[in-house]
């Protein structure tokens, strides 16, 4: 399952009101009491988790070590 906004990314989230497929970057986090809750970009309702979605790897940020 693809990101509704990104193709080449998986989809790590899906609404459970209007069925959107969202990857980590699209979804909303709202952090409280120590946990996160996830909401659709689209509609504001609450995301589930996908079960069995790999994690994909963090973007390359460049770092002073590897600065040249």
């Amino acid at each position: 399952m693809k990101c509704y906004n990104h193709p080449d990314a998986g989809a790590k989230f899906k609404c459970v009101s209007c069925g959107l497929l969202v990857c980590n970057n699209c979804v909303k986090s709202f952090h409280a009491g120590g946990f996160f809750t996830y909401f659709c970009p689209g509609c504001n309702s609450q995301c589930e988790e996908l079960e069995g979605v790999p994690e994909e790897p963090p973007a390359k940020t460049q770092t002073s070590e590897n600065k040249e």
